[in-house]
């Protein structure tokens, strides 16, 4: 047993003696390895320190006298720029002028939009004309009427036959009461109602209540109601004047190839209200509301439109096609379901 013993406390004093010589090879291997990781330290920062100090010297900190005139001419060139916006400056995009182009010698578009100066003080001041009432200038419409034959027509007679009867230049006068009619007009005629108590309705509601072709057409004091198209023009020359149209399904006047002088009329609740193709004319002083489409849509078409109030319709205020011209000022243009006023030729869109 005792000899057991001693070879067992032999092996352990190797062991042991294995152990220390293994624990200090690690401790040299570590020292060895934060003297490099020092060494390596101590490397990077000479490497370094220089570049810092490049860094952070006085002398990087300064601006080259340059750098300092183009910061203060960028700050000037900013404050002139905000001065210019505040004080009405961005109007002059309110206004484009196309000189010289292919399709016209001059382009001319005022665009009014919701600001200060470019709307009427109120809607009394746009409507300058009376509806339905009133002493007027003399027109297109009066003129048409200059030295012709009078006739005068009830509801309970036959309008249609009394315009065939006519001849150019006589004036028919409408005595109050509901109309039902689809007229053809291709004469040149004046036709006077009474106001708002004169009604022409569509006795057939797809055709249109008036068409005239090849023809003139003064047309003063009626309502146009309840009908597909109210007044189809085609070839024509065309006075509207004191004139309402409501509830018209499709458009309230078409024109084609027409002269149109559209002043001092009403047209609410209808389709499209005016359209006019290869027509030119004018605008004026007319309410325009409430349209299930556009307001005005020209379409190779040259027109004034002036100091009428166009709103609350489904689509576009006024509609200016690539092929059209238009001048549009003084209007009351504004809470239309598109956009007030679209001018193709440009792709701008005005809000």
């Amino acid at each position: 047993m005792r000899g057991r013993r001693v070879r067992d406390e032999g092996k352990l004093k190797i062991l042991k003696k294995v152990m220390a010589d293994i624990l200090e090879k690690i401790k040299k291997k570590s020292l060895l390895f934060f003297k490099k990781v020092k060494k390596a330290e101590r490397a990077l920062k000479k490497k370094v320190n220089p570049i810092r100090k490049r860094i952070f010297s006085n002398e990087a900190k300064k601006l080259s006298r340059k750098q300092i005139i183009f910061i203060i001419f960028l700050i000037f060139f900013l404050l002139a720029a905000g001065d210019w916006l505040t004080k009405g400056g961005a109007g002059i995009f309110l206004k484009i002028k196309f000189i010289g182009s292919d399709k016209s010698v001059s382009r001319t578009f005022t665009i009014h939009k919701d600001q200060k100066n470019l709307e009427p003080a109120s809607l009394e001041e746009l409507i300058l004309g009376p509806i339905f009432s009133g002493a007027r200038q003399a027109t297109i419409g009066e003129r048409l009427g200059v030295g012709g034959k009078s006739h005068s027509v009830s509801p309970e007679g036959d309008l249609q036959a009394a315009i065939n009867e006519a001849s150019d230049y006589d004036i028919i006068y409408l005595e109050k009461g509901i109309y039902s009619v689809n007229l053809f007009i291709n004469k040149k005629l004046r036709i006077i109602g009474q106001g708002e108590g004169t009604i022409l309705k569509a006795a057939k509601e797809k055709n249109a209540v008036i068409k005239v072709r090849g023809a003139g057409l003064g047309l003063e004091g009626v309502v146009l109601a309840d009908s597909y198209i109210g007044l189809d023009a085609g070839n024509a020359e065309i006075f509207v004047s004191n004139t309402r149209f409501r509830s018209i399904a499709a458009t309230a006047m078409y024109a084609k190839d027409s002269q149109i002088e559209f002043k001092n009329n009403v047209i609410d609740s209808c389709g499209e209200a005016i359209k006019a193709l290869r027509s030119s004319g004018s605008i004026r002083n007319s309410i325009i509301i409430s349209s299930a489409k556009s307001g005005v849509r020209l379409i190779k078409s040259n027109f004034i439109i002036e100091d009428n109030k166009i709103t609350g319709n489904q689509s576009y205020g006024v509609y200016v096609d690539e092929d059209s011209e238009a001048q549009i000022r003084h209007n009351y243009i504004r809470d239309n379901e598109g956009y007030n006023v679209r001018i193709q030729q440009t792709r701008d869109i005005y809000k």
